[in-house]
């Protein structure tokens, strides 16, 4: 990535979630995915 993209728009950090939640449309729940990365950053830092 870093050859097509200048450095500030590079990602800093990679979070895998193993299965994204979905809603009853089965389409992602970008919130409940927003909740889960807040969650794992915030035991990160605070760890």
């Amino acid at each position: 990535m870093s050859e097509h993209l200048p450095n500030i728009a590079l990602p800093k950090q990679f979070i895998v979630i193993e299965e994204l939640p979905k809603m009853g449309s089965g389409k992602i729940d970008f919130r409940s995915v927003a909740d889960i990365v807040t969650e794992i950053l915030r035991k990160e830092y605070h760890a």
